[in-house]
């Protein structure tokens, strides 16, 4: 009976489709459902999403529920509970393609796009020539390529920054800020640069020095010599 009002619906035959629907049995998810399509088409935008939201509190298993209430979330910017309805649906094994889709965008919107990728790539398997999700496919894989450049260069950012960072802004002793100074090594970069037996053999630089400069990197993850074992490993 609830396909009887839903076709009544897609045809503009409202009051059929309220006559239709004042036969189905109330208090059930398929009858709110439908109630909540048919005030949907007459432009009574909340009552519908109530009704299509008593629905799934019904029976969450209800897949045309869930769907319709996710798409009218999504319709009227409430992503949250969109998105939770459509994870819903995607779980089960005969998904609407459409239900699919409209999550990739919701989750590419939000930069998940590991999750969206994996269901356009579940439409393609079932519909390989599918236009949308093969654009779809298109846009996540430019849209990951770019945050992976974007992440690379923050990186290197960082990690010059990092390397640029003065001596004077770690907590030294004095006498081995004062060799330091003496060697003309200023910066985290020149100390990754030397080696442990160049800094021994400086006047006045000894073991307790270097031990205190060895804890000092290690909690930037470094150690000293670092960029010259790099330099060394590097083809010629």
């Amino acid at each position: 009976m609830m396909d009887n009002v839903l076709a009544l619906i897609r045809e503009n035959r409202f009051d059929e489709a309220e006559a239709e629907l004042a036969r189905m049995q109330t208090g059930n998810a398929d009858y709110y459902c439908a109630r909540g399509l048919l005030l949907e088409a007459k432009g009574m935008a909340q009552e519908a999403l109530d009704s299509l939201e008593t629905a799934c509190q019904m029976d969450a298993n209800n897949t045309d529920a869930v769907f319709h209430a996710a798409r009218m979330q999504d319709l009227y910017g409430d992503d949250d509970s969109a998105i939770e309805n459509y994870r819903k649906v995607a779980q089960r094994p005969t998904a609407p393609v459409n239900a699919l889709l409209n999550l990739t965008v919701l989750l590419e919107d939000r930069d998940q796009y590991e999750e969206a990728l994996r269901l356009v790539e579940r439409v393609l398997k079932e519909h390989p020539n599918h236009t949308r999700a093969r654009l779809f496919l298109k846009d996540i894989k430019s849209s990951m390529n770019m945050l992976y450049d974007e992440t690379q260069e923050h990186s290197r950012e960082h990690q010059s920054a990092l390397l640029e960072t003065p001596i004077t802004d770690f907590e030294l002793s004095v006498r081995s800020r004062n060799c330091l100074k003496k060697m003309n090594i200023n910066t985290v970069g020149d100390l990754l640069r030397i080696t442990e037996a160049e800094l021994l053999s400086y006047k006045n630089f000894g073991e307790t020095s270097l031990e205190e400069i060895r804890a000092m990197l290690q909690q930037k993850d470094l150690r000293i010599g670092l960029l010259r074992e790099e330099t060394q490993k590097a083809p010629a």
